[in-house]
């Protein structure tokens, strides 16, 4: 592939192929989604299916949306800090609006980085049947493609028992962090 051969001396908000330059450098510009609104933040709302999860000290925390007349484009992003805990069971985040009863099953895409591993496992948030929920999905380990719903351990609270399986350690690691994104279409 060949390299850009980007303005010299570009001006902030200049557009080149698909950047933009923010003043001290060019970033990728977001595909925009014909007719979207603005991005609208709102609260991240995180549960477990056993204990209680905890945000803690995780830093950045970014829940976001966008309306195209009745899909949602959304955003989830968490960086763990030390004081993060997954809680036990299965993970989910709140959708700011309802999932349509139409579509018996919705997905977004899905990336937990778990430092001790040194590695991204990239799954899928699940969105059921009118559900206001997602669920994010990943590989048991890195060798395993069945995806298993995201956990920071099991019943036992012990570390290795999370999905995916990390030997010794917890799948929910601080300075990891996950990213939840894509469009589902919501409820009338």
């Amino acid at each position: 592939m060949a390299a850009l051969d980007f303005p010299d001396a570009p001006t902030v908000g200049q557009v080149f192929d698909k950047w933009t330059w923010n003043g001290t450098a060019w970033l990728l510009t977001p595909v925009t989604v014909s007719g979207a609104g603005v991005w609208t933040s709102f609260t991240l709302v995180w549960s477990s299916a056993i204990s209680a999860p905890t945000i803690g000290n995780a830093s950045p925390v970014r829940a976001r949306y966008r309306l195209d007349g009745d899909v949602v484009e959304v955003y989830y992003h968490m960086t763990f800090g030390t004081t993060t805990n997954g809680g036990t069971g299965a993970l989910a985040f709140d959708l700011p609006f309802q999932a349509h009863a139409e579509h018996q099953e919705q997905y977004l895409h899905a990336k937990l980085f778990v430092p001790s591993a040194n590695m991204n496992f990239h799954g899928y948030g699940h969105i059921g049947l009118s559900n206001t929920h997602v669920f994010p999905h990943f590989p048991r380990t890195d060798t395993h493609n069945g995806m298993d719903p995201w956990r920071s351990a099991d019943v036992s609270g012990a570390p290795g028992t999370g999905i995916p399986l990390i030997t010794g350690a917890y799948s929910m690691q601080s300075t990891g962090n996950l990213t939840v994104q894509g469009r589902y279409r919501k409820a009338p």
